[in-house]
């Protein structure tokens, strides 16, 4: 099994929790503290990435709660609900997985029948196709839980090959917004993962 995998479970939780919804003051509350800081610093010295995680401390502690909450909350409308029009950046598989832009395409019945494989629910209350990025990356985070060895390979794999393309889809409109900073987060931290993925491999083959 892959080393720490719960850990790793963790930590894309972590980042499936900031694509699915914008982030409230109690959340907000809880990334000031010196435990939370503690986390991002460790996390940019295992990427080798420590300028990119002391920007997200910084965005967490310069402003006020109550001022960086609507920044922020206007930062992920604009960008990911489709607000913004030709500027909006959608955070779905299927958008970036065909030549016309369209959703629920096979990636959104792909996913669905993952979710459900891993026996992962969606609450009630989100409304969001299955081929979300949140949802995508709760699902790797739970095949790493289970230990479902075919599915971490095949998540790991799947996210990697379209996240790059939002990547350049979110530097194209807000290059130095929030989620731009989140988003390049991810994908090194994938790359590691998938690193870690591959030497497991060749660990366990006969």
């Amino acid at each position: 099994m892959y080393p720490e995998a719960f850990v790793h479970a963790a930590i894309i939780d972590w980042f499936s929790r900031l694509f699915i919804a914008p982030l409230d003051i109690k959340t907000l509350k809880e990334y000031r503290t010196p435990a939370f800081t503690e986390f991002l610093t460790d996390l940019g010295e295992t990427l080798n990435e420590p300028n990119l995680t002391t920007q997200i401390i910084n965005t967490f502690n310069a402003t006020p709660n109550k001022e960086i909450e609507p920044q922020l909350a206007h930062q992920y409308v604009s960008l990911f609900d489709g607000i913004s029009g030709p500027n909006a950046v959608p955070p779905y598989e299927s958008f970036y997985m065909n030549d016309h832009g369209r959703l629920f395409q096979e990636p959104h019945i792909e996913m669905t029948h993952t979710l459900s494989k891993l026996d992962v629910s969606i609450v009630h209350s989100c409304k969001e196709p299955a081929d979300h990025l949140a949802l995508e990356l709760a699902a790797l985070a739970e095949a790493l839980r289970q230990q479902n060895l075919i599915f971490i390979d095949a998540l790991s794999l799947r996210l990697s090959q379209w996240i790059p393309q939002m990547n350049t889809a979110i530097n194209r409109v807000a290059k130095n917004s929030f989620y731009t900073i989140i988003l390049k987060l991810l994908i090194l931290y994938l790359s590691s993962f998938n690193h870690l993925v591959a030497q497991d491999k060749k660990t366990i083959k006969p």
